[in-house]
């Protein structure tokens, strides 16, 4: 039996040193993944048209089945939502809700028609862990750069392609839809 310094040795690097692996790449490569919605971000903010809007950042895990990222989370670019009056004619980013929209339609979240002043209008729900963690979905990864406080920055990011309407769960569905 050894003593308790022995076994401790074990545990505990004397060695200051830190390491890096350049065989280690972080960076999710581009292309499309199988993946689950973890948890979705919202910031509220007032553009400099002091129009209002949410942009929601969803976090997507790439299914475990995917060799050597799989389990690794990758941010959306981000999504936004105008909250801007049904009268406002103010600048809303060109395309305005029509790409938030989208997005819900690829989620498959069903979208209600409402009649406002005369006018047909879809109403456009938030985007939520519980209406975005449905089904698994598939999601293009790609990379972006710029320039951040200490000098050029390199992200991955990712955006839902469509949802996978199958009626088996990815490999690690249950842990992500229980909250794990």
């Amino acid at each position: 039996m050894g003593t308790v310094d022995t076994i401790l040795s074990e545990f505990v690097d004397d060695d200051d040193n830190v390491y890096y692996d350049p065989d280690d790449d972080s960076y999710i490569p581009e292309g499309t993944y199988p993946a689950n919605v973890t948890r979705v971000d919202k910031q509220s903010i007032v553009t400099r048209y002091n129009n209002k809007a949410d942009i929601y950042k969803p976090v997507y895990r790439i299914d475990k089945s995917v060799d050597k990222f799989g389990g690794m989370e990758v941010y959306d670019k981000g999504i936004w939502r105008f909250k801007s009056s049904i009268n406002s004619t103010k600048y809303k980013g060109g395309s305005g809700n029509k790409d938030y929209k989208d997005i819900l339609e690829k989620f498959g979240i069903e979208l209600e028609t409402v009649e406002k002043n005369g006018r047909m209008l879809v109403k456009l729900p938030d985007l939520t862990f519980e209406n975005t963690s449905v089904h698994p979905v598939v999601v293009n990864v790609w990379h972006e750069s710029f320039k951040g406080r200490y000098g050029m920055k390199k992200v991955s990011v990712a955006r839902i392609a469509h949802i996978m309407r199958s009626s088996k769960p990815l490999d690690d569905s249950k842990e992500v839809l229980n909250g794990e």
